[in-house]
C-alpha cells in the first residue's frame, strides 16, 4: 500500500453530497494520505461490502472509475491522471447521500 500512497498527492480534492436544509448539497473536501492508509485497500473494502468497479472514461492520460454498490444509489468516482509515465489519483467524488 505504501507504493500506491506514494503515487498520490499529499491531499486529493474530493466532493461529497450531504443533506442540506431543503435539498442535498455538494461539499468540496480534501482527502489525505493518512485517511487512505486508515481505510485499508480498496480491494478489501470492495470484497467486504459487495462493491463493483466500472471504468467510465479512458484516454491516453485520464482514467475514471466508478465504484458502485449494486441495487443502490451508492457510488464513488475516482479520477486518475498519467504523469511522467505513472498513474496518480487526481480527484474523488461521492454523489451518494
Amino acid at each position: 500500500m505504501s507504493f500506491a500512497l506514494s503515487r498520490m498527492p499529499p491531499v486529493v480534492p474530493s466532493s461529497r453530497v450531504v443533506d442540506g436544509k431543503d435539498e442535498p448539497v455538494t461539499v468540496q473536501t480534501r482527502t489525505s494520505r493518512a485517511e487512505f492508509r486508515r481505510a485499508g485497500t480498496l480491494e478489501s473494502q470492495m470484497r467486504r461490502n459487495g462493491l463493483k468497479a466500472q471504468k467510465v472514461r479512458e484516454s491516453a492520460t485520464v482514467v475514471e472509475v466508478v465504484i458502485v454498490r449494486p441495487d443502490t444509489d451508492w457510488q464513488v468516482s475516482y479520477s486518475f491522471g498519467l504523469k511522467a509515465r505513472c498513474w496518480y489519483l487526481r480527484r474523488i467524488d461521492d454523489p451518494s447521500l
